[in-house]
């Protein structure tokens, strides 16, 4: 905050407060903090429910580390890659998964730059890592990999684009809903990142992938468990963002979709409702359901939506 504040005066061209100077306590005590905060990452209770949302002191070690990235920035870079690059393939499972979070939790500090090199790096080993025998590793994985896409996705190799875009589909469905709605964020944000491009072009890189992706993550949200994890919302959000970017070839996947979804929302009124649960759950569908309707209305002509306005 007192970073926040130096930087907002100096923008005004005004002096600090004395009593709101920054002395860096954090960046001169980094060489020694980095260490303690990377060897506490890879404390992992081995008794310890990996679906249950418990707060560990592995998180709190990575939250602390996000804190500091934030505030020492680019001195965040040389303090944990060795210990990245040491140990992202390491043989202790514990220490893959701290290397991979680690890594996590720096990319919101320093300038994009300065990380841009290492997420380009990164994307190979973060894909095959995907299919990391232990489910902690690969969780982690999928949660790094979405935020590189919705910080970093600029940095993202072209050609690497592809590899992306289908690890991350190959995940939506046999994986546990934890790791498929980190790969539905992944989507989500790569799908976000072409919003600007949206009146460039009739086409765009999404577009081949584009009946794949919106097919499976509808499946994602047939998917029994998809209640955990947030899964089905984080699927339907994908499925929104996806629509809304989507360039004009594309136009034909979603003249096919709008009645699928419509269908899809008459069926809800057939859900047997024995308990408050169900009711939810049917309101929380349909409401996911009205959602991509709304954009899908928003995206297509008023002559597309005609003959199936009355139903």
């Amino acid at each position: 905050e007192l970073l926040d504040e130096a930087a907002d005066a100096a923008e005004r061209g005004e002096q600090v407060d004395p009593d709101r100077v920054c002395v860096k306590y954090v960046a001169a005590a980094l060489e020694h903090l980095a260490p303690l905060l990377t060897e506490t990452m890879s404390q992992h209770d081995d008794n310890l429910d990996f679906e249950e949302e418990e707060w560990t002191l592995a998180m709190a070690a990575a939250t602390c580390l996000q804190l500091v990235s934030e505030t020492v920035e680019d001195l965040v870079v040389p303090a944990i890659m060795p210990f990245v690059q040491t140990n992202i393939k390491s043989d202790n499972w514990k220490l893959r998964e701290a290397a991979t979070m680690a890594f996590g939790s720096i990319l919101t500090g320093p300038n994009p730059d300065t990380i841009a090199p290492y997420v380009n790096q990164s994307i190979p080993v973060l894909l095959a890592a995907l299919s990391d025998q232990h489910v902690m590793v690969r969780d982690t994985t999928a949660w790094v990999i979405g935020k590189i896409c919705e910080m970093h996705v600029r940095s993202v190799p072209s050609e690497v684009f592809p590899s992306l875009v289908n690890t991350l589909t190959s995940k939506l469905l046999g994986e546990t809903p934890r790791v498929a709605s980190q790969a539905c964020f992944g989507l989500h944000a790569i799908a976000a990142a072409f919003a600007d491009d949206l009146n460039a072009n009739d086409t765009n890189a999404l577009s081949s992938y584009m009946a794949t992706l919106l097919q499976t993550l509808l499946q994602v949200a047939d998917r029994e468990d998809a209640v955990e994890g947030n899964l089905r919302v984080v699927a339907f959000e994908a499925v929104s963002m996806l629509i809304q970017v989507s360039a004009p070839d594309a136009k034909p996947i979603l003249l096919q979709l709008l009645p699928a979804v419509i269908d899809r929302l008459s069926k809800t009124f057939e859900m047997q409702i024995l308990s408050n649960d169900d009711k939810e759950q049917q309101e929380g569908l349909q409401g996911l359901l009205c959602g991509v309707i709304q954009v899908l209305c928003l995206k297509v002509l008023k002559e597309d939506i005609l003959p199936h306005a009355e139903s």
